[in-house]
C-alpha cells in the first residue's frame, strides 16, 4: 500500500490546487501515521502507569483527592494524563472544512482579506478585484501569527490585533488569475498587489455586546512587503545591511512570508515604520 498520492486522481477539495506533484509523501499520510503512532504510544504509557501503581490504585487515588481529574473516558480508552475539566464540552474530530466551537461558544469571522482599515480605503469588490493601492490600505491575505495588545483602561473589550499575511493565492488574488509572460515582466499593478497582500495588518479592535468591531482609528495600518523602514541600533549602517537598495545601510523596506509569531517591546526594537 503506497502513500503516495496521484495528482491525475486527486479529487478537488475547492480549496487550494495541488502543490505536490512530486513522489514525496503528503503531508496527510504524514499525518495519519503519526497519529496512529501516537495512539500505540499513549496506549504502552498506559500500560506501564497501571503496571507500576496498578490501575485501580491510579483511578481510587485521584478520585479520592478530586474526582474531576478524571474526564469521561473516550471510546473506552483510558485518557493520556489526569487533566483537570477545562468548563466546556470537547467538540467531536470533524473533517468537516468549518470552523467547530463548543456548545455555548460561537465563532466570529472578524477582518477578513480586503477589509478596509482607514477611512479612505474602499471596501472589497468581489467582482471587479481591488488594485495593489486598494490592497495597501486593506487588510492582507492568509493571516497567520497574531497578538492582541489590550488598552489599559478597558482590556478585556479594547486593544490592538497585530497579525502577519504569511503568502499570497494569486489565483484568489486576482480576479481572473494572475497575468504570467514567458517573454517579460509581470504587470506592474499585479505585483504591486501581491506585495501589498504581505506583511502585517495594525488593528484597532472593540467588543460591544459580545462582538468584535473594527475601529476606524489613528492605530489601524498596514505594514505591507514594501513598507520603508528605517534602522537604528547597533545594527545601523553595518555592512551585514548595506544593500542595493541602501547603500549605506540605514534603510530597509517591509516584511514578508513571516509564520507564527513574537512580539517586540517597543522600547526594544529597532526597525521603525516611516510610510
Amino acid at each position: 500500500m503506497s502513500d503516495h498520492i496521484d495528482p491525475a486522481k486527486e479529487v478537488d477539495s475547492g480549496d487550494e490546487p495541488m502543490s505536490n506533484h512530486s513522489n514525496n509523501p503528503h503531508f496527510s499520510a504524514i499525518l495519519d501515521k503519526r497519529l496512529s503512532r501516537r495512539q500505540v504510544l499513549t496506549g504502552s504509557l498506559n500500560t506501564a502507569i497501571a503496571g507500576v501503581f496498578g490501575a485501580a490504585g491510579v483511578a481510587s487515588s485521584a478520585n479520592a483527592a478530586d474526582p474531576t481529574l478524571l474526564p469521561p473516558t473516550a471510546e473506552g480508552k483510558r485518557p493520556l494524563g489526569l487533566n483537570p475539566t477545562l468548563g466546556f464540552d470537547a467538540i467531536p474530530v470533524t473533517r468537516s472544512d468549518t470552523a467547530t466551537v463548543p456548545f455555548g461558544y460561537k465563532a466570529q469571522a472578524l477582518v477578513p482579506w480586503g477589509t478596509p482599515i482607514t477611512g479612505s480605503a474602499p471596501a472589497y469588490d468581489g467582482v471587479n478585484g481591488n488594485s495593489g493601492a486598494d490592497q495597501e490600505q486593506q487588510v492582507g491575505s492568509h493571516h497567520d501569527g497574531m497578538h492582541y495588545f489590550p488598552m489599559a483602561e478597558n482590556p478585556n473589550h479594547h486593544g490592538l490585533l497585530c497579525l502577519n499575511h504569511e503568502y499570497v493565492d494569486q489565483n484568489i488574488l486576482h480576479v481572473n488569475g494572475p497575468t504570467n509572460s514567458p517573454n517579460g515582466p509581470r504587470p506592474k499593478g499585479e505585483v504591486r498587489k501581491e506585495i501589498a497582500a504581505h506583511g502585517v495588518s495594525v488593528l484597532e479592535i472593540k467588543k460591544t455586546d459580545g462582538t468584535w468591531n473594527l475601529v476606524e482609528g489613528n492605530y489601524n495600518r498596514r505594514i505591507t512587503a514594501g513598507t520603508p523602514m528605517r534602522i537604528g541600533g547597533p545594527v545601523r549602517g553595518s555592512d551585514l545591511v548595506k544593500t542595493k537598495y541602501s547603500p549605506h545601510g540605514l534603510r530597509t523596506r517591509g516584511t514578508i512570508n513571516n509564520c507564527a509569531h513574537g512580539y517586540t517591546h517597543p522600547i526594544t526594537h529597532n526597525f521603525k515604520c516611516t510610510g
